[in-house]
């Protein structure tokens, strides 16, 4: 186990705090078409040490702009960990049902797929779960 990978599993033990995020929409200037996705993602979880402090850890997902593409109903883009690339999310829209799926890799493997049939649900129930082993984070 890698040393960042060991301090992960210290915050997926007890005294844990999850953490829901409902981010802002992404408005670009003339691409208005990428208003139903999010500006970024974020996962954090939160440990009450034995000592009585708290460890904070939380990834950063930003998007690739490029990576946007529509096929049928439906429009999908890709998120990137700035902390690695091997984390990525891809997050899809479906523009009958206003409906959203996501899926998260973490060293191109799948580790977490949600459904929503809104963008509040959706994103509170896709972050909620917080960091995933093995994603690259920050600690505070």
């Amino acid at each position: 186990m890698k040393k960042n990978d060991s301090r992960i599993k210290e915050v997926f033990d007890k005294n844990i705090t999850y953490f829901g995020f409902i981010p802002h929409s992404l408005a670009i200037e003339n691409r208005h078409e990428l208003d139903v996705f999010p500006l970024n993602v974020m996962f954090a979880k939160e440990k009450e040490t034995e000592a009585g402090g708290v460890i904070s850890a939380y990834s950063l997902y930003e998007p690739l702009i490029n990576s946007y593409t529509v096929e049928g109903n439906a429009a999908s883009m890709e998120y990137i960990n700035i902390y690695s690339h091997s984390c990525y999310l891809k997050i899809t829209y479906d523009y009958v049902t206003k409906s959203y799926t996501g899926d998260k890799y973490v060293k191109e493997k799948l580790v977490l797929s949600s459904v929503g049939p809104n963008w509040k649900t959706f994103f509170f129930h896709f972050t909620m779960l917080g960091l995933s082993l093995g994603e690259r984070c920050k600690y505070e």
